[in-house]
């Protein structure tokens, strides 16, 4: 008995509407017109799987592996071509053909089927094999559909059968066309896999390609997980069955999905627009949905959901499939651009009235026209003056800057006795805080002595720089002329000296300073004598040894101000004992005030946490650290004040 089928031309090949999976010349699977390489794990070719298995245990012994597994899974296929796709073999195989086109084969013809020689011939177009894998060797090519095919007529012909390719060649619309013979043979996959698997040394057990395939499948997985979108499947009822980790991570899930409803992501108000779309899918429709999903707490998220049926064999829609991605910041352009949108034709219907009502008053206004032009000459004129009068103004602040610069204790001096960094950030062009160095050699019964200060002045700007002036005059006088040593008479010498210079005896000034202020003497090679007096400023100090910071609070009188010096009692001295390589620290109020944008200030504590964190590290990385620190809390806000902090290391 002979079934002759029409003779096969490239025209036969049956056009059905419902195929969703397409392949390109380069391998890659277009999804719905997209291209989804990561979809490969959900595809039956899995390439990324695949390909480095292929690679790992050679051509011939996957394409053997590959068919002896494809074969093994037809006995189902052929139950379903005999029993629910046609009435026999002949119809069923026919209508076979459309299933395996769905689920993304290629599309097949059968050219004919000689029952009694238990021979046939089958021809696919853009086999998904042929466009995936290159393999070398003709008969190498397309093992999953070898094996497909063998299994399928083994079953029908009730006899072993093997697939070989007689023909392969592109179309004149470039498709691939493959033509394969199928008949009876006496030797079995299996057979052919057991010795080859013998002469390759992996065992017939073959634990070493599965343990091949485990590694190759991890490699893709991990790589799946980075992609930007997520991958998703549901079976018919839209409990997920199958998940990437990207889709756990944009839920803020932690726990397993599987077996939780797609749906339990979903704002209320679109479930029943996405069971719609799913009702749409499963008559053949593509859908695309973009829905609002409910995160944790209340933060939400848009989500586009792109979703194809799964499709069984007796092609009744057991499933979905389908990818998603995050795009809440396309919509919040969108919602913004709708805003912006409102807003411009809120303020286009205001323009078109101002206009009419300019229209109005047209001659009026062209009758007062010379008057305004003589008003816009005269302001221009003040204008300009203004403008002069403002550069020169700046062009004297710049010069005062350099003045103040160059005032201020000098890196190649300091460097000689210190090892040290300076943050030093003005609020404004000049600035009221300084700092100041001076070092007094051994004289007599005195040892050398290294003092340093920094300072804080009322205001900042050139008030404040005006101050800084007047304090580092009188710094040098009683140090360096008078020869006052001991830092709490420093800063009583001081307080008077303001207090005098700006006669506040007598007149309404208040102005003043905040001080910390060290005096520094080596002991031995190893030990070192700080003497620290503070007029409301503090000193940190770092012990490497016990790694460990400490603050010493100041005294709780400022410099200068309405406090009578016969009224204003002593400072007093703080003396610590610290080793080489401890560190010292002074600052001025700038760096603790400075705000956020929800105007917090950064505060003592978080200053001594930043110091506590830096002080192992070299002294040009603690100033990098403080300023990224202070860069990062400020943002986008203004500086509050002239910033300060002098580190030094013993």
């Amino acid at each position: 008995m002979k079934h002759q089928f029409e003779k096969f031309e490239p025209k036969k090949f049956e056009t059905d509407p419902g195929i969703t999976f397409q392949w390109t010349e380069d391998g890659n699977w277009l999804f719905m017109g997209v291209p989804h390489s990561a979809l490969f794990w959900l595809s039956p070719s899995m390439k990324s799987i695949l390909t480095p298995l292929r690679e790992e245990v050679g051509s011939k012994l996957f394409f053997y592996t590959i068919a002896y597994q494809a074969a093994k899974g037809t006995h189902e296929d052929y139950h379903a071509v005999i029993n629910h796709l046609g009435k026999n073999f002949d119809e069923g195989i026919r209508n076979w053909s459309r299933v395996v086109a769905r689920i993304g084969w290629g599309v097949m013809c059968v050219n004919s089927i000689d029952w009694d020689k238990k021979e046939a011939f089958i021809t696919f177009r853009n086999p998904w094999e042929i466009s995936v894998f290159k393999a070398k060797e003709l008969q190498e090519n397309t093992p999953f559909i070898n094996g497909k095919l063998s299994g399928m007529f083994s079953y029908a012909f009730e006899t072993n059968c093997r697939t070989s390719i007689i023909d392969m060649y592109k179309d004149a619309e470039g498709n691939n066309i493959v033509s394969y013979q199928i008949k009876a043979s006496w030797k079995t996959l299996e057979e052919e896999l057991v010795v080859l698997n013998k002469e390759t040394s992996l065992g017939t057990d073959l634990k070493v390609l599965n343990k091949a395939f485990k590694e190759s499948q991890k490699r893709f997985m991990d790589v799946l997980d980075t992609v930007g979108e997520f991958i998703w499947e549901t079976d018919r009822f839209k409990n997920i069955t199958f998940y990437t980790k990207k889709m756990a991570d944009m839920l803020a899930k932690q726990d397993d999905l599987k077996g939780m409803k797609i749906t339990d992501f979903i704002k209320e108000e679109y479930i029943d627009i996405l069971n719609e779309k799913f009702s749409q899918i499963e008559n053949g429709e593509k859908g695309i949905i973009e829905l609002e999903c409910l995160m944790t707490g209340t933060t939400e998220k848009w989500i586009l959901l792109r979703a194809i049926p799964i499709y069984n064999l007796s092609e009744h829609v057991d499933g979905f499939r389908g990818s998603g991605e995050d795009i809440t910041q396309r919509k919040e352009m969108e919602q913004k651009v709708e805003d912006r949108t409102l807003a411009l034709e809120k303020r286009t219907a205001e323009v078109v009235k101002q206009k009419q009502e300019i229209l109005e008053k047209n001659e009026e206004l062209n009758q007062q026209n010379e008057e305004i032009q003589a008003t816009a000459d005269s302001l221009q004129k003040a204008n300009d003056e203004i403008t002069n009068k403002n550069n020169q103004i700046t062009a004297s602040v710049i010069y005062a800057k350099n003045i103040q610069t160059a005032i201020l204790p000098l890196d190649e001096i300091m460097s000689k006795y210190l090892k040290y960094f300076i943050l030093f950030r003005p609020k404004d062009i000049v600035s009221g805080d300084f700092y100041w160095f001076t070092n007094l050699p051994a004289k007599d019964e005195f040892s050398e002595k290294k003092f340093i200060a920094a300072v804080d002045c009322t205001g900042h700007g050139v008030p404040g720089a005006f101050m800084s002036m007047i304090g580092m005059q009188l710094l040098n006088k009683i140090v360096n002329q008078d020869k006052t040593i001991s830092p709490a008479d420093i800063l009583l010498q001081l307080h008077n000296g303001i207090y005098e210079s700006l006669k506040q005896a007598t007149s309404s000034n208040t102005d003043g300073m905040d001080v910390c202020l060290c005096c520094i003497e080596s002991e031995n090679t190893q030990q070192f004598k700080i003497t620290f007096s503070g007029a409301k400023r503090p000193l940190y100090y770092f012990e490497k040894e016990k790694n460990k910071l400490t603050r010493i609070k100041g005294d709780r009188k400022t410099i200068g101000g309405k406090i009578r010096i016969n009224s204003l009692t002593h400072f007093s001295n703080k003396e610590i004992v610290l080793q080489k390589n401890d560190l010292l620290y002074l600052t001025t109020d700038g760096y603790v005030d400075q705000n956020n944008k929800e105007r917090q200030k950064i505060g003592s504590p978080k200053l001594k946490e930043i110091l506590n964190n830096i002080a192992n590290k070299q002294l040009m990385e603690q100033k990098q650290i403080l300023e990224t620190e202070l860069d990062n809390w400020q943002s986008e806000e203004i500086q509050r004040d002239d910033i300060t902090v002098v580190g030094i290391k013993l």
